[in-house]
């Protein structure tokens, strides 16, 4: 369809000889534009020949509308006795009026993929168009019947079908090693048709070279603007550039995706340098930019940015895949390849793992990591293994608590002598200063190893804060346990009625498995006592510690006439 031009309303109107003697009433035409026409003196097409559109600007109830219709008129009238052009050129058909011609190269382009407004896209969403060969053999006047479809919409539909024949969308067949390019073109040339404020806004959530990107805060902050606003103006500008040229962006992420899932690669700044080769020079935006910005047109693929950067939190499948690759990177002398790896997790326990969610997770793990040395084939490499992270896995993986020199010699067995290099006691030091994995003399262990259930936890410590205020004076978690003070504690071992203990804050935990009432320590005197006793413990045999609780004993006291509680040297 040509398209409605404005500066036709400036040029003269011609009416073909053969039809300025036919009348104004015999068009199909609205009763608004009939009475313009009747006012102004038209009464047959030759009437027009020689004046202008702009000429019934002045008439009454002659809006933009109405003009449109009018041009209408007359490209129709023009049409109808001009000889038919070549479909393929996408001209004017005669006969019933202006129709569209979409030729069959086009046919099939949709028009979610297309560059339109808002509009046009609840309008042919409305009818239910999807692709523009359903347009084909349509007029300009069926459409304007619909509702919320004027001329304006019309006119974008007519300019939409001459891109589009203009091969504007054509999906040419680009080679594979000039696909990287090619995007990278199609996305400039879409920035540059934004606005000033999108261009700038978008420029600053993907950040440059030695530029981190802004979260929507801070570039609300800049801009006057809400985060949600942000976000809103964002992601509408992110859609404009990919619809920008129709299917052609969209189908060449798609490639870029392909490549990354077929080599099971990420894509990295370093590795989108090297395809783009010389034309790196002819962009603005630097590799880092880029390749934000393929990330947020496509979150599906693997863009790494910041190629040493940790993303995201560890859970369980985390954990378990870091574990396999550990093991993997062990066998393997230290470096395995990305690509390699995962066929071999692929091939075993990991068989329903798709590339892309590797490379997601594979940018979570903590023991192993991977290194960008040769851009095309990224390794991974064993990372520093921290002594708790360790000792955790261990006993996640144990069925019962463990001492340090179990836990030491169970990691040897996983991670190799040259990744574990610390003795027992660096184990058990590192481990004590966390009481969580404390749950018995020298054993280590998780909740799972505890042998009370957590439903019994309120129960038991209720009764251990009766037991003290009945009996005055701190009580040892050994005393509780042998003499059988609270029910229902026969298999649980001292460290762990502790460990219980000390998640409440009504107890104070005087060391070595003792504990008092929080309320005590406002006592001055039970304060000076505690302190005391404290540095008579220091150099104590660990037997001795053990034991402590034999030390326990009634003193009678003091100035308010109670009794205070002591704890007497042994």
């Amino acid at each position: 369809m040509t398209s409605l031009d404005f500066n036709f309303f400036s040029k003269a109107i011609h009416i073909p000889a053969d039809l300025r003697w036919q009348a104004i009433e015999g068009r199909a035409v609205s009763v608004r534009l009939a009475g313009v026409l009747r006012r102004a003196g038209i009464r047959v097409l030759g009437d027009l020949h020689g004046r202008k559109v702009d000429d019934f600007t002045s008439q009454r109830n002659c809006g933009p509308k109405t003009l449109y219709e009018l041009d209408v008129l007359i490209r129709q009238a023009r049409a109808s006795v001009e000889h038919m052009r070549d479909p393929k050129t996408g001209s004017l058909l005669p006969g019933k009026g202006v129709s569209f011609v979409v030729p069959e190269s086009i046919s099939q382009l949709r028009f979610a993929e297309l560059p339109i407004s808002r509009r046009l896209t609840n309008f042919v969403r409305s009818i239910g168009l999807r692709n523009l060969g359903e347009l084909n053999g349509g007029t300009a006047l069926e459409l304007i019947r619909y509702k919320n479809c004027g001329w304006r919409t019309v006119r974008e539909i007519g300019q939409l079908i001459e891109r589009a024949i203009a091969r504007e969308f054509d999906e040419t067949q680009v080679e594979e090693s000039a696909q990287p390019t090619e995007l990278l073109r199609l996305l400039e040339e879409g920035m540059a048709k934004l606005s000033p404020r999108e261009r700038n806004l978008l420029l600053a959530r993907i950040g440059g070279e030695d530029v981190p990107p802004l979260t929507l805060k801070e570039i609300g902050h800049q801009h006057a603007l809400t985060r949600a606003r942000v976000q809103q103006i964002v992601e509408n500008t992110l859609n404009t550039v990919k619809k920008t040229w129709g299917p052609r962006v969209p189908r060449l992420l798609e490639a870029v995706k392909r490549r990354c899932f077929s080599n099971v690669c990420p894509l990295t700044p370093a590795l989108l340098e090297q395809r783009i080769g010389e034309s790196r020079s002819t962009f603005q935006l630097s590799p880092k930019a880029q390749v934000r910005l393929i990330a947020a047109l496509d979150e599906d693929i693997p863009c790494w940015p910041d190629q040493r950067e940790r993303v995201g939190g560890i859970d369980n499948s985390i954990r378990r895949l870091d574990l396999d690759l550990a093991k993997l990177v062990r066998n393997a002398n230290g470096c395995i390849a990305v690509a390699d790896a995962y066929r071999k997790l692929t091939s075993q326990r990991y068989k329903r793992l798709k590339a892309g969610e590797f490379l997601r997770m594979l940018r979570r793990v903590r023991w192993t990591r991977v290194e960008f040395n040769d851009p095309q084939i990224p390794v991974i490499r064993l990372d520093r293994l921290s002594v708790t992270d360790v000792a955790t896995h261990i006993l996640e993986q144990s069925d019962e608590p463990l001492t340090a020199e179990e836990i030491r010699s169970r990691a040897i067995q996983t991670f190799g002598t040259k990744i574990i290099l610390c003795e027992a006691r660096a184990i058990g030091n590192a481990l004590s200063s966390n009481h969580s994995f404390l749950v018995g003399p020298g054993l280590w262990g998780m909740h799972k190893h505890f042998k009370l259930p957590v439903s019994e936890w309120n129960r038991v410590r209720t009764e251990f804060a009766q037991l003290l205020a009945k009996e005055s004076r701190p009580i040892s978690c050994y005393e509780v346990v042998k003499d059988r003070l609270i029910t229902g504690l026969t298999d649980v071992r001292p460290d762990e009625l502790a460990y219980i203990l000390r998640k409440d804050r009504q107890f104070v935990d005087l060391g070595f498995l003792i504990f008092a009432l929080a309320t005590w320590a406002s006592d001055p005197e039970f304060r000076r006592e505690m302190s005391r006793r404290r540095r008579l413990w220091v150099g104590r045999g660990e037997s001795e510690r053990n034991g402590v609780h034999k030390a326990v004993l009634h003193e009678a006291v003091g100035p308010s006439g109670c009794q205070r509680p002591l704890l007497l040297a042994g």
